[in-house]
């Protein structure tokens, strides 16, 4: 019988999808842990240092989902600024163009890879979903609604964040920490 590991992989790989089996729902009998490593900045497609990175995030998900927790494990991208715009420019692409076009290659690259993200809870710093403005405050401050490491109404000088993410409710446990995440140097 001949080995065919591309084979293989993809049977469990789908099986994987059709069966959400790395989502998370809300589970109470369950401790919470949640695994996010660094978002990849979509300017070209994955290389070794992006696949040892999640590897790591991944043998820390398995392990929970193995000792009971309900692993969130979510990916997202960081693709609003200066790399992607650069790869866009010395490629001669509109910045959206290329920027979709590198995130599609390089979730086909992660998720062959069959990591256990929970890829429904997907975000890209680009889209409107991620970020947005609002009036915030009495003199009505327009401030930037931001992403995963905010914090519900922190202060900032005389401006207030404001952030609702709905893959954070419910306050999972981050590595090294226990309780909700928050912003690295940020007490």
């Amino acid at each position: 019988m001949d080995y065919k590991p591309q084979e293989l992989d993809r049977k469990w790989q789908q099986r994987w999808a059709a069966s959400r089996a790395f989502e998370v729902e809300v589970d109470p009998s369950r401790p919470k842990y949640y695994c996010l490593e660094m978002f990849a900045y979509p300017s070209g497609h994955a290389h070794v240092g992006h696949v040892r990175n999640y590897i790591i995030g991944d043998v820390m998900a398995r392990t929970k989902r193995m000792r009971g927790y309900n692993v969130l494990h979510p990916f997202g991208w960081d693709a609003f600024g200066l790399p992607a715009e650069n790869a866009a420019i010395k490629n001669g692409i509109h910045p959206e163009v290329s920027t979709r076009d590198n995130i599609a290659h390089m979730k086909g690259q992660l998720q062959r890879l069959g990591i256990s993200y929970a890829w429904e809870r997907e975000i890209a710093t680009c889209t409107p979903e991620y970020y947005k403005w609002k009036l915030v405050g009495e003199g009505k401050v327009l401030a930037p609604v931001i992403g995963p490491y905010a914090l519900k109404q922190r202060s900032v000088g005389a401006t207030r964040y404001e952030v609702d993410i709905p893959y954070l409710r419910g306050g999972y446990e981050t590595p090294g920490s226990e309780g909700a995440p928050s912003e690295p140097g940020v007490s």
